[in-house]
Order: structure tokens, then sequence, then C-alpha cells
């Protein structure tokens, strides 16, 4: 059983830091976008949602006010919001365009950015903030599959 857990958790880990080094959309336009945790979170759905059906059905749980709450519907909670952040992460574009970048995610409304707006761009570790006028700004994660070719492209430009 070890084993199968020290493998699990090697191949969690790689999939935590997989991407490509250069993404684009149909058009050739560079694109960031999220890899493992649309994976990783499903996962964790399934871990959380099968501990809280186990629980659901032990029969002590059913005798002692609070123990359904705690050992059953607390995790069921928490595996909808992973499935619903897998949904998330799977929808989520950036992308960089000739004038904008435009930031796609599902089920939330698609933003842009002008180009012409922004201001500076300031690194803090391994994450890239942009900042734009009016206070707004975007920071790119350094798990963001296509992150070097984003930025690249974008101070191209």
């Amino acid at each position: 059983m070890s084993a199968i857990g020290s493998a699990l958790f090697s191949f969690l880990m790689w999939l935590a830091v997989w991407g490509r080094e250069r993404e684009e959309d149909a058009d050739g336009n560079p694109t960031l976008r999220y890899v493992a945790p649309k994976f990783l979170m499903p996962i964790m759905g399934l871990i959380f949602l099968g501990v809280g059906v186990y629980e659901w059905f032990e029969p002590r749980n059913h005798r002692y006010a609070g123990n359904l709450e705690i050992l059953s519907y607390t995790p069921i909670a928490i595996a909808i919001l992973c499935f619903v952040m897998s949904t998330y992460f799977s929808s989520y574009r950036v992308i960089l365009r000739a004038r904008t970048i435009e930031i796609r995610r599902w089920p939330l409304s698609t933003v842009e950015y002008g180009l012409d707006q922004l201001q500076s761009m300031e690194a803090k570790g391994r994450q890239m903030i942009l900042h734009f006028y009016q206070g707004r700004k975007l920071v790119i994660y350094p798990n963001l599959s296509g992150r070097e070719y984003f930025i690249e492209r974008l101070k191209a430009q």
C-alpha cells in the first residue's frame, strides 16, 4: 500500500509541474492556461466524495448528533467545490492578442485589458505582475502553461 501511495503522490506532483513551454490558441496567439488543476481537482473531489459516502454508510454516524455534518456532509461539500473549481480551471485562458490581453473563464465573464493601458511589468519571485492604469493588475503565476513564451511575446509588443 505504501508503494502505491508513493507512486500516486509522485504522479500527482509530476502533474502539478507539467506544462508546455509554448501555448497558442487556434489563431496562433500566445495563450496561458492551467494544466495540472483540471486533473488534480477531480481526483481530490473523488477522494473527498468517497470519504463522505463511506462515512454516510457508517451506522455510528447516524446515532450521534453532528457526526454526519462533520464526517459526511463536509467532505461531500468539498468534493462539489473541487468539481466546480476543476471546471473553472479547465476553461481558464489568457490570450495575448495584437492590442489586448483577454481572460476567458467560465462561468465568469470575459475580461479584456488593453495593451495601451499597460503601465509596468514587475517580477516578484516567479510571478509576473502586469500593472495597468486605474489600479487594475494581472498576475501571471508560475504554474500556468506557456508562461515563458507569453511573457517573451508580451515584452516584444
